[in-house]
């Protein structure tokens, strides 16, 4: 019985066995690694714009504890339509010749059994030849919204490391100690298994958490350069500058919003590292839906 076999025999289903040119997979998570939509957003945006291809499953069954987050329905007129549970789908996208492949990984965050979810996502990254893995995650940062977006990294080794090539000055280097996501697990697990694992990490500001475009050609520019394939992002650049001054005009707006931002824009001047502060305001608060989300204004410029 070989791997793949062996693998539909538990809880990580194929739909497909392409042929796959020195695969990179980039994995993005929701919920808590999550923040500023950042991690959806990117594989959201990679999935629609290279048109990926149905590669595999993970069954949900055994990750997540339903009674705490529920599946979801739609119910018309009285019929059921649709059962919706936590998706976890592998995507596979051939770039061209001479560019790598790549395998896209969207999914949620399990709740439980961390070390076996993780596995599964290596078993598939080794059965497909995958040279590198990159995970896309978003945290909060005391950042500015004009500024340059900052992206942090976090290596498994050295040949991680090698994987970014030319580009480690346009990162930080990754500084924290805390509760961690399954980014990190998966992490520890990859390095065990000699299988390389950046963690790419998007820092929204703090005080907009409904996206933010700026992040989002960020990271698909570093994901594109290091994995070496072709992909025009002038759609992002497009609706950074109407995003940008959709934000504007709600913190024109908002008074202890833009007391808050005036207060951050003067920190910044005097030092690249604002001081953390209890709370912030958002434009969450109040004001949630205004900006677009990453999806719909996606969708929007389709049409």
């Amino acid at each position: 019985m070989n791997a793949l076999e062996t693998l539909r025999m538990s809880e990580l289903y194929y739909f497909d066995q392409p042929r796959l040119d020195r695969p990179v997979m980039v994995v993005g998570f929701s919920g808590w690694p999550n923040a500023g939509d950042v991690s959806t957003g990117a594989l959201s945006y990679l999935l629609r714009r290279l048109e990926a291809k149905p590669l595999a499953m993970i069954e949900p069954d055994n990750f997540y504890t339903f009674t705490t987050d529920r599946p979801t329905a739609k119910i018309t007129a009285g019929h059921l339509e649709d059962l919706r549970f936590p998706r976890n789908h592998f995507s596979y996208v051939k770039t061209g010749v001479g560019e790598r492949d790549l395998i896209l990984f969207s999914g949620r965050e399990p709740d439980l059994r961390w070390k076996y979810f993780a596995q599964l996502i290596l078993d598939l990254a080794q059965d497909m030849n995958t040279q590198t893995i990159f995970t896309v995650g978003g945290t909060y940062d005391y950042v500015p919204h004009w500024v340059e977006p900052r992206v942090s990294v976090v290596y498994s080794g050295a040949a991680a490391k090698a994987a970014l090539a030319g580009m480690t000055n346009q990162l930080s280097p990754a500084e924290y100690e805390g509760p961690i996501s399954i980014h990190t697990w998966l992490m520890v697990r990859g390095r065990e298994q000699g299988l390389p694992v950046v963690g790419l990490w998007g820092h929204a500001p703090v005080y907009i958490q409904t996206g933010n475009l700026n992040i989002l050609q960020r990271l698909v520019e570093i994901i594109k350069t290091a994995a070496g394939f072709s992909l025009d992002t002038q759609d992002l650049l497009e609706g950074i500058v109407e995003m940008g001054r959709q934000i504007e005009d709600l913190i024109a707006n908002n008074p202890r919003l833009k007391k808050y931002v005036d207060e951050l824009k003067q920190e910044f001047q005097e030092s690249s590292r604002p001081r953390r502060r209890s709370h912030s305001p958002s434009l969450a608060e109040g004001e949630k839906g205004k900006i677009i989300p990453f999806d719909q204004f996606l969708r929007r410029n389709d049409e």
